[in-house]
């Protein structure tokens, strides 16, 4: 941290009863560097996060549930980390879970109960820090794209241009509304990827249910996003819980 505090990334105020470290607005983006070199390392940690809150949901099958997510989760980030074959991914996940319990399945298949006590066994709680700003820069993009007129010729709808430029827009409509944690999810280059998996999608492919199919994948990652907001304020009491706990300095 002292590296970073002395190359102005990292501001502390340490005049209270214990230091807090801040990144200022101004410095996101240069922070987003030091963030991907770590982000490898902690993936699997925050997809299985997010498949375990899925699971937790689902009471028919909590463990297909969990694969499901997990199987969605990659082909949704496909284009931004190298991900081994589907199934020795499969076992590199599984490693992952066994980790922190190795009968993590029947803790999913006991209930939601079971599936919050293992939710709080993953430390630290790393989604809303690591896929947050994929997916809140997907879904500016899948916020144009579902509210453009489809019904329009071919020939005037939005080229890639078009779409990073509102994209862009909105995202500062968004920052300055408070709706975006992150200014860095307002980017060119994630737009870009967003739009490469749209077009993966056939969400440029013409049809008469082409906005029901944008429409759909909105939804798809506006509900991510809450199961993401759900992790991050589990990690927001956890932090106050063990702050609380911790002895108050003299």
């Amino acid at each position: 941290m002292l590296p970073l505090r002395q190359g102005g990334l990292v501001t502390a105020v340490a005049d209270g009863r214990e230091p807090v470290w801040l990144i200022g607005p101004e410095h996101q983006l240069a922070a987003t560097f030091y963030r991907n070199s770590a982000v490898h390392f902690l993936l699997d940690t925050a997809l299985c996060e997010l498949a375990v809150l899925r699971a937790r949901d689902d009471s028919a099958d909590p463990v297909g549930a969990f694969w499901a997510e997990i199987a969605w989760l990659r082909d949704l980030l496909k284009f931004e980390f190298y991900f081994r074959e589907r199934e020795e991914y499969r076992r590199q996940v599984q490693a992952e879970m066994e980790r922190h319990d190795p009968a993590w399945e029947e803790r999913l298949r006991s209930g939601p109960d079971a599936a919050d006590a293992l939710l709080a066994q993953l430390r630290p709680l790393v989604s809303q820090v690591i896929v947050r700003p994929f997916v809140e820069a997907y879904r500016l993009v899948a916020d144009v794209l579902a509210t453009e007129d489809v019904t329009a010729d071919v020939d005037t709808r939005a080229d890639d241009a078009e779409v990073t430029r509102r994209a862009l827009g909105l995202g500062h409509q968004y920052v300055a509304q408070r709706r975006l944690r992150s200014s860095e999810s307002v980017s060119v280059l994630l737009f870009q990827t967003a739009l490469q998996l749209a077009r993966n999608r056939g969400l440029f492919d013409p049809g008469e249910d082409l906005a029901k199919r944008r429409a759909a994948f909105l939804t798809e990652l506006r509900n991510l996003l809450r199961r993401i907001d759900r992790i991050e304020d589990l990690a927001i009491r956890r932090y106050n819980r063990d702050a609380g706990a911790r002895p108050a300095g003299p």
